[in-house]
């Protein structure tokens, strides 16, 4: 026939789940080394405020636990009676 080309189909094999992690794991290793260290710097100082203040919002705040936001409001009210250490971290906004 003419103008009419025989389509041949090309069977592809479909991508395995464990090939598509591969491939997303290495994107996002490849995509994020800045933001791990960031994130490990945020995870380190939240780690640091919770040792520090743990007692405090326990002691101080029993009813806002775990409400972040009412801890942190609560710390507000309460911050003559903050523990140096939490004192220091909840000045510095952490």
């Amino acid at each position: 026939m003419v103008g009419s080309e025989a389509a041949s189909p090309i069977q592809e094999a479909p991508m395995k789940p464990t090939r598509i992690a591969l491939c997303a794991a290495m994107l996002v290793s490849l995509s994020t080394p800045g933001w791990a260290k960031i994130r490990s710097a945020q995870e380190q100082m939240r780690a640091e405020a919770e040792r520090a203040c743990y007692l405090d919002a326990k002691t101080l705040c029993p009813g806002a636990i775990p409400d972040e936001a009412k801890v942190t409001a609560c710390f507000t009210k309460k911050r003559a009676q903050l523990s140096p250490a939490c004192g220091r971290i909840f000045d510095r906004g952490i």
